[in-house]
């Protein structure tokens, strides 16, 4: 059975539940706010989707065009992606709203990145200010070693090492 109403205990909310009560097994819900939640009923924003498998949604193009998804921000507003465990926020990538940079960093937004690609193809690894095609910054740190090519446990092979002890 299917229950489909207003939700009066539950401030009114719009519902779609899964039995014959609403407020207890709802699978689609609309707050007051607009907010609508799937397969939950804890809004967190204008789109909360909640699954218990383990893939929560999929976005496919069936058709002759390409599958994309799009986070579009305002002028000057950073548009990125934010993938997180338990609610804390571990990686994010996206662009930063003030150029048309590349950002990948960890931590819930771009102000701290670890990574930068700019518009003009630069690559930056620990600085945002690549000054060449690849640029690897240690910061503060007294060394800085940047490996190519095949190095690790149980190979021999170093196509190229450089290492500075002077730091930066």
């Amino acid at each position: 059975k299917w229950t489909i109403g207003m939700d009066v205990t539950n401030a009114g909310r719009f519902s779609i539940a899964s039995s014959t009560a609403l407020g207890t097994t709802d699978r689609f819900v609309i707050d007051g706010n607009g907010n609508v939640g799937i397969g939950t009923a804890s809004l967190t924003g204008k789109l909360t989707v909640s699954h218990t498998n383990t893939e929560v949604d999929r976005f496919e193009s069936t058709g002759t065009s390409n599958g994309r998804i799009m986070v579009n921000a305002p002028s000057t507003y950073d548009s990125y992606l934010s993938f997180m465990e338990e609610a804390s926020t571990i990686w994010s990538i996206g662009n930063e709203g003030s150029n048309n940079d590349l950002y990948i960093g960890t931590g819930a937004d771009l102000t701290a990145p670890l990574m930068v690609i700019q518009d003009g193809g630069n690559v930056g690894i620990g600085t945002t200010t690549p000054v060449g095609k690849l640029h690897v910054s240690s910061g503060a740190s007294a060394t800085t070693t940047v490996n190519f090519g095949e190095l690790g446990a149980g190979n021999s092979k170093t196509c190229f090492n450089v290492k500075n002890t002077a730091g930066g």
